[in-house]
């Protein structure tokens, strides 16, 4: 199992049948291709209306462009793939409070890490994922003792420097 067959299945069970017409959208644009954090971010954010925002250290080989390409065309530029639009931009060191009240306003994200390195998800201010050092056979092969499934504070998260978080819409309910 790797990080984006765990953050699938959960987005599987949370989109019910509209999921096969994502799998759809995703092999009419990349044949058979596995899944990747960037490529249903995309999907996301083009076809299903969901929100995408940056999340960027300063210390991220990444921020500059980020910053760049934000104030040029509010856009994460992914190498060699679609750009993902992105609502707002925020600063790792200095938005904490910000960051927080964004995650907790939103039940369930769709997430990934540097141009894809990682994919997880989160539940209002908690990241979720699958690690690859957790993988039961490297206990044995090379002695680590981490667990496959882990869960982090949001802004505790210091891995990759630069996330894109993708959020549903708001459902509107009458009173």
């Amino acid at each position: 199992m790797h990080c984006t067959i765990y953050a699938i299945e959960a987005l599987r069970f949370g989109m019910s049948g509209e999921f096969e017409k994502l799998e759809a959208k995703h092999k009419s644009i990349w044949g058979g291709r596995e899944h990747a954090g960037w490529s249903v971010a995309y999907l996301l954010t083009k076809y299903y209306n969901w929100k995408a925002f940056l999340i960027v250290s300063e210390t991220s080989p990444e921020y500059k462009n980020c910053v760049r390409n934000f104030k040029t065309d509010n856009k994460y530029h992914v190498w060699k793939q679609p750009n993902i639009p992105i609502e707002n931009l925020y600063n790792f060191e200095e938005d904490e409070i910000k960051i927080d009240s964004l995650l907790n306003e939103n039940e369930f994200g769709w997430g990934f890490s540097y141009q894809g390195y990682h994919t997880w998800i989160s539940r209002f201010d908690t990241l979720k994922e699958c690690n690859w050092l957790g993988a039961p056979s490297l206990e044995y092969t090379y002695g680590y003792d981490v667990p496959l499934f882990k869960k982090i504070k949001f802004t505790e998260y210091y891995d990759y420097g630069s996330h894109i978080i993708v959020f549903p819409p708001k459902k509107l309910f009458k009173n």
